[in-house]
């Protein structure tokens, strides 16, 4: 039988901004080597922290996971 095992984690936050031009852009910041034990409460949290941190909103909270998958 086939096993899925967890072998990285990255949250992925995008943000909106308007350019020079007044248009409106996204952006993306990625932070590797989240815990696999991080509860997304604390992930929310910690999106939310940085977000006070910049002039831009943050538009959306991922995590993104990649899995080894073995027979």
């Amino acid at each position: 039988m086939a096993e899925r095992t967890a072998i990285s984690s990255k949250l992925k936050l995008t943000v909106s901004y308007q350019d020079h031009e007044g248009a409106q852009k996204k952006r993306q910041m990625t932070f590797a080597h989240l815990k696999p034990s991080a509860e997304p409460e604390s992930i929310t949290a910690v999106a939310t922290a940085i977000g006070t941190l910049q002039d831009d909103p943050i538009t959306s909270i991922r995590e993104v996971i990649e899995n080894e998958i073995t027979a």
